[in-house]
C-alpha cells in the first residue's frame, strides 16, 4: 500500500511478489470478503487491495 500510494510501482509489485508468488491467478479469484471487516472503515475507507492487485495484473510489470 506504501510503494504504490507513492507510485512506486515496481517495489509494490516486488513487496507482493514476497508473499504471493502468483497475483495474477490469485486477484482473480479473490472475492474480498476482508473488505468488510476491515477496521479502516472506523477512520475513513477500507482498503481496496484486490483493486491494487488488479492494477497490477493489467500493467506491464507482471509477466503474462
Amino acid at each position: 500500500m506504501y510503494h504504490t500510494a507513492n507510485r512506486d510501482f515496481e517495489k509494490a509489485f516486488e513487496s507482493i511478489l514476497k508473499d504471493n508468488p502468483l497475483p495474477n491467478m490469485t486477484g482473480n479469484v479473490c472475492d474480498h470478503l476482508c473488505q468488510s471487516k476491515c477496521t479502516r472503515i472506523n477512520y475513513d475507507n477500507t482498503l481496496l487491495i484486490r483493486e491494487i492487485r488488479d492494477l497490477f495484473q493489467k500493467s506491464s510489470l507482471v509477466p503474462q
